[in-house]
């Protein structure tokens, strides 16, 4: 792989350029934001360092254009569920295996075991877990199959991130497909969709349908290829760049940097026109059966 140079321009290609749909900002995007920010503040998962990062990175904005068309509550729980994966991510990114797996089954258990009462002193994601799930629950109905849902694909989130942890203690990079693979659950695309189901009462044979499968799976991937090109440069800054696809594409294809762009541009029109496609198609086949 090439030497990155910080004089040199590169050209960051606009991968959702031909996007047909606005982005539309909920109307209870500060109230949320405001609320939200001062629980995480609450709970002291950071020094004051960590404090100030948390804040100049403003993922209750990315939650409110995410769900932008639900109500304040639904609003504030998407703000929380970002706002705990900065955290998570935080505290696994200094983390070895056995440290991330430790983490993780703190979460799990607040999930699995909803409790009124607060998790041992130290506990902060379990707790950050126990008082955000407990928020989302009122959402839906008790039993609905959404809960599961998030609930399973949460786990592969935090498992996908020990792996991710062990990979980044042992430098170890990925090909592209491995590293996908294992990617469209460190990005915790899936849970946070999966939470867009909270309160609709959807069919069940309407999530598991194939075109719906594949629809999630392609922003799911778009959700990777998006957020591991803009996130590249730091990610190098930290010696973390065998966990982003634009590294994966130059360690298996033997790339420069502006070369593994021009890669990645052509494979994101690729999931695009398939996921476009589907909508358009899929929409189609779901009304007719």
């Amino acid at each position: 792989m090439d030497t990155f140079n910080p004089d040199t321009q590169y050209i960051i290609p606009d991968l959702l350029c031909n996007w047909p749909w606005p982005r539309k900002l909920s109307s209870h995007y500060q109230e949320a934001k405001a609320e939200s920010t001062a629980w995480v503040e609450s709970l002291h998962p950071f020094d004051a360092d960590g404090q100030r990062s948390f804040n100049a990175c403003d993922l209750n904005l990315l939650a409110s254009l995410t769900y932008s068309g639900r109500d304040k509550d639904f609003i504030r729980v998407g703000c929380d569920l970002m706002n705990f994966y900065f955290v998570y991510d935080e505290y696994t990114d200094v983390a070895d295996r056995e440290e991330a797996a430790q983490l993780a089954a703190m979460v799990m258990e607040a999930l699995r075991n909803p409790a009124t009462q607060p998790r041992p002193d130290g506990d902060v994601v379990g707790e950050m877990t126990r008082q955000l799930w407990e928020r989302a629950l009122v959402l839906t109905n008790a039993g609905s199959p959404c809960i599961k849902r998030f609930i399973e694909t949460s786990e592969e989130y935090f498992h996908a991130v020990t792996q991710e942890a062990e990979d980044r203690i042992n430098k170890h990079y990925r090909k592209v497909e491995d590293y996908l693979k294992l990617r469209r659950d460190t990005c915790g695309g899936k849970p946070t969709l999966a939470l867009t189901e909270f309160g609709l009462n959807i069919p069940e044979e309407v999530i598991t349908h194939p075109i719906i499968s594949e629809l999630t799976q392609d922003a799911v991937e778009m959700i990777v290829l998006v957020n591991d090109m803009h996130s590249y440069v730091r990610e190098r800054a930290c010696d973390a760049e065998n966990h982003n696809v634009i590294g994966a594409i130059m360690y298996e294809h033997n790339l420069v940097l502006k070369e593994a762009l021009d890669w990645l541009e052509a494979y994101a029109k690729k999931v695009i026109t398939r996921m476009l496609s589907g909508c358009h198609h899929g929409a189609r086949r779901l009304m007719i059966a």
